[in-house]
C-alpha cells in the first residue's frame, strides 16, 4: 500500500473535513502515519533491516597531546621542541581537521618562510609529511615534558626520524577508526560481517584504545556507534543485519507513491493509528479508542507470528544419543 492510499483511507475512517493542526488535513495525516510506522516498529522490537557500512577514520585529541620535533636546514632550525598537536579538544574529527591543527602548530614554531604540509592517504589510511627540499634532518618523537601525552604512535603509528627525505609516510595510526555511526533508525543488532567473517559481540570494555590492527573479529555497540576489534587496516565488505524503524516519508505529497515500509500485511496498522490520532483531535474518543485497539491488535498479531518463526522459541532436535543399554546374558 502506498502512502497516498493510506492518507485517503485514514481520512475516510476519521471523517476529516478541512484543516486540523497543520497547513492541510493531509499534512497532519501523513505526520500521524509516519508516527504510526515508528510506533509499530518499536512495539515489534524493530523491523528486520540490512545495510552496508563504510568505515570513516575518526580521531580524538586533547590539548595535552604532543610530540617533540627537531627540524634542521634551510631557513628553519629548531631542535627538541615539545609541540602540542591540537589547539582545542577534538572528538570524532576527520583526518583533514586533525592535520589542520598539527600543521598550524608546527609551522608557528618555525622561522623565516619555512612551512611543512601534511596529508592523508585514503588508500593506506596513513598520514604523510611533506618537507621543503632545504630540510636536512627531521625527527618527531615522544615529548619530554611528563605532562604531555605521547601522540606520535596514536596518529603516526610510530616515532619518525629521517634525513634528506622530502616526503615521510607514517605507520598505521593506533587511534583511528574507533567507531562508525550506525544507520538512522537502528534499534538492535542481529549479525555483523566484515569480509567473509561473522563477528562476535564482545563487552565494550574490550574496545578501549589503543587497540591492535588487523582483521576484525569482535564488535560492540554503544550509543548507536559500532566498534571493531582489532581495528581494520583496510576497507572491506562490511554489512550489518539489524532491527530498526524506517525513515519517515515526505509530508508534502512527494512520497505518496512510495510503498509503506512495513510488511505488506501490516500496511493498515499506521492507518488505524493515524485515524485514532485525528479522531482524538476532534474529541471523538470512542472511535479513537476503537481504532487504537485495532492498531494494538495488529502489533500483537505481528509479534506472535514473529515468535512462531523463531526456532529458539521451540525445543530443538537433540544432537545427542541415549546411552546404550547393556542386556544381561542370563
Amino acid at each position: 500500500m502506498i502512502l497516498g492510499t493510506q492518507v485517503t483511507l485514514t481520512e475516510r475512517l476519521a471523517r476529516m473535513v478541512g484543516a486540523v493542526t497543520m497547513a492541510t488535513t493531509s499534512d497532519a495525516t501523513r505526520t500521524y502515519i509516519n508516527e504510526g510506522v515508528r510506533e509499530f516498529s518499536k512495539r515489534a522490537h524493530g523491523i528486520a533491516t540490512e545495510s552496508f557500512i563504510t568505515l570513516a577514520p575518526k580521531f580524538d585529541a586533547d590539548t595535552n597531546f604532543a610530540a617533540k620535533f627537531t627540524i634542521g636546514g634551510g631557513a628553519l632550525n629548531f631542535g627538541s621542541t615539545d609541540i602540542p598537536l591540537v589547539s582545542s579538544t577534538l572528538r570524532d574529527a576527520t583526518p583533514t581537521t586533525l592535520l589542520s591543527h598539527i600543521v598550524s602548530n608546527v609551522n608557528a614554531i618555525g622561522t623565516g618562510s619555512f612551512t611543512i604540509s601534511m596529508g592523508w592517504s585514503a588508500s593506506n589510511w596513513q598520514f604523510y609529511i611533506n618537507l621543503p627540499a632545504s630540510v636536512t634532518n627531521f625527527a618527531m618523537v615522544a615529548p619530554t615534558y611528563v605532562g604531555y601525552v605521547d601522540a606520535t604512535s596514536l596518529f603516526f603509528g610510530n616515532a619518525i626520524s629521517r634525513r634528506g627525505s622530502i616526503t615521510i609516510t607514517g605507520g598505521f595510526p593506533q587511534d583511528c577508526n574507533l567507531d562508525t555511526s550506525l544507520p538512522a533508525g537502528f534499534l538492535e543488532m542481529d549479525n555483523v560481517f566484515y569480509g567473509t567473517n561473522e563477528l562476535s559481540v564482545a563487552p565494550f570494555c574490550n574496545f578501549l584504545r589503543p587497540r591492535a590492527t588487523g582483521t576484525p573479529r569482535y564488535y560492540s555497540v554503544n550509543n548507536k556507534e559500532i566498534f571493531l576489534n582489532p581495528v581494520p587496516n583496510k576497507q572491506d565488505f562490511f554489512k550489518i543485519f539489524y532491527s530498526g524503524f524506517p525513515n519517515d516519508l515526505g509530508l508534502d505529497g512527494s512520497s505518496d507513491s512510495v510503498a509503506c515500509p512495513l510488511p505488506e500485511e501490516m500496511h493498515m496498522s499506521p492507518v488505524y493509528y493515524a485515524a485514532a490520532c485525528l479522531l482524538e483531535e476532534s474529541h471523538e474518543f470512542d472511535k479513537s479508542i476503537y481504532y487504537q485497539r485495532k492498531f494494538n491488535d495488529m502489533c500483537t498479531d505481528f509479534k506472535i507470528r514473529d515468535a512462531n518463526n523463531n526456532p529458539s522459541m521451540f525445543p530443538g532436535r537433540s544432537n545427542t544419543f541415549p546411552p546404550l543399554v547393556t542386556m544381561s546374558s542370563i
